[in-house]
């Protein structure tokens, strides 16, 4: 059975679907965007994503499961402070449009800023707050201002299994049967 929110969320985006795509976006309808979560310019958004309220993304291309809390900036510009104007009409060295990429399954939580022309590996996790400068690696706990890499989430044998079920390109039903098996095999 179909619960109303899913109902709700479904109509919802697909109402915006036409909106962002407009902005050039690649965007799937499987993906979940919360109100105001469509602030979204040249970006490649995979199935099944989520994305919280008041989030900015630009030039992005976003894995498959991965979740994005509210409050996150991704993309932007880089501003040159050292030039005699920093506004973009007056300024040259202004950046803007380098891609970033966030991998497959990956969480970001409330309040993040990543920096564009980043990459974040899969799986990664970014504590709220946090403010990334710098590429992430796979399979990590990151957080602060820098953020940096503070723990692996799982053990390297664990990973390299979890990697090998490649999960993120199935439908939730056969991911959720590919993850229990892993989690059998690890119990056993």
């Amino acid at each position: 059975m179909i619960k109303p929110r899913n109902i709700y969320f479904l109509v919802m985006n697909l109402l915006r679907y036409p909106l962002l795509k407009l902005k050039h976006n690649n965007y799937s309808v499987t993906t979940t965007l919360l109100e105001q979560a469509d602030t979204f310019l040249g970006c490649n958004i995979g199935r099944h994503v989520y994305v919280g309220k008041f989030t900015l993304v630009s030039f992005t291309d976003i894995g498959p499961y991965t979740c994005i809390s509210s409050n996150v900036f991704i993309g932007g510009m880089d501003h040159s402070y050292w030039y005699y104007s920093i506004n973009p009409k007056l300024n040259p060295h202004v950046v803007c449009g380098k891609r970033t990429t966030i991998g497959h399954d990956v969480w970001i939580g409330a309040n993040v800023v990543v920096r564009q022309g980043v990459t974040i590996g899969d799986g990664a996790v970014i504590g709220a707050g946090s403010v990334v400068t710098h590429d992430i690696p796979a399979n990590s706990v990151s957080y602060g201002s820098p953020a940096r890499v503070v723990k692996q989430r799982f053990d390297a044998v664990t990973w390299e299994r979890i990697q090998a079920s490649r999960y993120w390109e199935h439908d939730p039903k056969c991911a959720k049967k590919l993850l229990a098996e892993l989690e059998r095999r690890a119990a056993g």
